[in-house]
């Protein structure tokens, strides 16, 4: 299996950064917490207290509780989860899943959300 150093990982986090804050938070957010694209597009404001994530686990899985990544180097940064929390009711991502939900049904796949994120459309 191949793996990406922190070298390249901080360069795709870097053009994330730099083309969408967003999709740098998702990718953050993903990266730092193991999060599938479901339980990725499902956070909502309230998951997230105290600088804490707490997520449903898809499968049957148990709820994690998990800190939010917070660092010194924007590109690792994932505090803009924070932000995007206190302003929003719903799900923080919801842009994203209605996308998705609307273009391929309620129970899209992560393949769906790839697609239209190659095709710019999220």
């Amino acid at each position: 299996m191949i793996y990406l150093t922190k070298d390249e990982l901080g360069r795709l986090f870097a053009v994330a950064h730099k083309h969408n804050p967003v999709h740098h938070c998702l990718f953050v957010t993903a990266f730092f917490n193991g999060l599938r694209v479901s339980e990725l597009l499902s956070i909502t404001g309230r998951d997230v207290v105290d600088g804490q994530l707490s997520i449903q686990r898809a499968k049957k899985s148990k709820k994690t509780v998990q800190p939010i990544h917070v660092d010194s180097d924007p590109v690792f940064d994932g505090s803009l989860l924070l932000t995007l929390a206190r302003e929003t009711q719903g799900r923080v991502l919801d842009f994203s899943r209605q996308y998705i939900e609307t273009q391929h049904g309620p129970n899209a796949s992560r393949k769906a959300f790839f697609k239209a994120k190659r095709e710019g459309k999220i």
